[in-house]
C-alpha cells in the first residue's frame, strides 16, 4: 500500500502536468458551455412564456 501511495505522490508532482491539468480544465468548462445551451434551448421557450405571463398580469 505504501508503494502505491509514494507511486501516485510521485506521478502528482511531475512537472508536465501543466499542459494536461488547463486541458482537463479546457474540456470541462467546454462541456458546462454544452450543458448550459442545451439547458436555455429546451427551457428557453417556457421561460420566455413565463416572464411574458408576469408582465401581463403586472400591466393589468
Amino acid at each position: 500500500m505504501g508503494g502505491l501511495i509514494w507511486a501516485v505522490r510521485a506521478y502528482l508532482r511531475r512537472q508536465d502536468l501543466e499542459g494536461q491539468s488547463m486541458l482537463e480544465y479546457a474540456l470541462i468548462l467546454s462541456l458546462v458551455v454544452v450543458i448550459l445551451i442545451l439547458v436555455v434551448m429546451v427551457l428557453g421557450n417556457t421561460v420566455k412564456n413565463l416572464y411574458s405571463n408576469i408582465a401581463a398580469a403586472a400591466q393589468h
